[in-house]
């Protein structure tokens, strides 16, 4: 083996090596925040407080039972568009909230979404989200 092929050899296992490295720290570092926040909310619980929802990667989540559909009484959706950078809470103007039945992939609004109609849900839903959603990325 030529001394350029054994450097450029080593190299790639070096690289590989760093990315396996990586990927350990990062998966160890999820773990960790898991955790974390799992033993947060077992303190909360605790103290009679309600569990706090984190949002890794996805900016959705299922509202609580208590927040359903004005037209069809679904479960509700919560689509979070941005947050406070230092409180990781949702900004209330940013929500957008649906019902899950409502299947927006086929272009079918099987909901009307009148205002007079959603308003009340979507306050109530916009309070609950600031109070217990924390978007972590």
């Amino acid at each position: 083996m030529t001394p350029l092929a054994e450097q450029t050899r080593l190299e790639f296992i070096c690289l590989m090596a760093r990315i396996r490295i990586n990927n350990r720290i990062e998966d160890r570092a999820a773990e960790i925040i898991a955790e974390t926040l799992d033993a947060f909310n077992d303190l909360r619980r605790r103290q009679l407080l309600p569990r706090l929802e984190f949002l890794h990667g996805s900016r959705t989540i299922t509202a609580p039972a208590s927040l359903t559909c004005p037209e069809c009484g679904g479960r509700i959706v919560i689509e979070i568009d941005d947050y406070e950078i230092v409180s990781r809470r949702p900004e209330s103007e940013s929500l957008h909230v649906v019902c899950e039945n409502d299947d927006t992939d086929e272009g079918i609004d099987a909901h009307r979404y009148w205002f007079s109609d959603w308003h009340p849900i979507r306050a109530r839903a916009a309070r609950w989200a600031r109070r217990y959603v924390r978007v972590m990325s």
